[in-house]
């Protein structure tokens, strides 16, 4: 639906999990459920809006591995910067931390590390991972903070950048990136925001998105069209 004046897009993050099994490669795919008011019934990648806890500057002081110049040409500092989220400006790592904190809440895939770059596992990453229903993204960082973690920005590769065109009635500024399963993690998880979730292979889930068995927006089948690329 659209709208008579340009909205300004909101700056979002979204996450595709990536895995070879057999030797071929797999995405972690889910469902909203079909209640939700938005894109209730289609099936997306975990994701979700940057927000203010995203981008304090107690979570942007605990990220390993972001490096701006590899953030990609193709995504506009200035256009980061004008983006207006509650009334604060945007920084490019603070999509790293969405992108981390969305992929845990959405698919209970960790991608925190120690201070020295081990990504989390065993009986601790079992911990957060049982917490993960009720952890808000306030609970979050205070997780991170309190167990001496830090966002390992250097597991997510930049795919796209979608910005929802001008005139829509809710806009986004989305990076999407990649990631790869973590050894030892596993994605699945019950959250009031997924009703099913899934591996499958991007072809496959292209084709389903392109006869409208899988309802999906089209950046979704842009980055499955991007992933097959890779």
């Amino acid at each position: 639906m659209a709208t008579g004046k340009e909205v300004i897009p909101r700056p979002a993050a979204t996450v595709v999990l990536v895995r070879s099994l057999n030797g071929e490669r797999e995405v972690f795919l889910t469902k909203r459920p079909d209640t939700m008011d938005f894109l209730g019934g289609f099936y997306v990648f975990p994701g979700g809006r940057v927000d203010g806890v995203d981008r304090s500057r107690e979570a942007r002081e605990r990220v390993i591995g972001f490096e701006e110049r590899d953030f990609t040409p193709q995504v506009k500092y200035e256009e980061v910067g004008e983006i207006l989220d509650a009334g604060d400006s945007v920084s490019p790592v603070d999509f790293y931390t969405a992108g981390i904190r969305e992929l845990f809440e959405e698919s209970g895939v960790l991608l925190l590390c120690d201070g020295k770059g081990e990504i989390v596992s065993g009986d601790v990453y079992e911990e957060m991972r049982k917490s993960s229903i009720d952890l808000s993204s306030e609970h979050f960082l205070e997780q991170v903070v309190d167990r001496g973690f830090y966002y390992a920005a250097f597991s997510l590769s930049f795919l796209q950048l979608f910005i929802t065109p001008p005139l829509a009635h809710q806009r986004f500024y989305t990076i999407f990136f990649t990631a790869i399963l973590p050894e030892g993690q596993r994605a699945g998880i019950e959250t009031g925001e997924v009703s099913e979730s899934f591996w499958i292979s991007p072809k496959k889930a292209l084709e389903r998105g392109e006869s409208g068995e899988f309802p999906m927006i089209y950046p979704t089948m842009l980055a499955l069209i991007s992933v097959l690329d890779v």
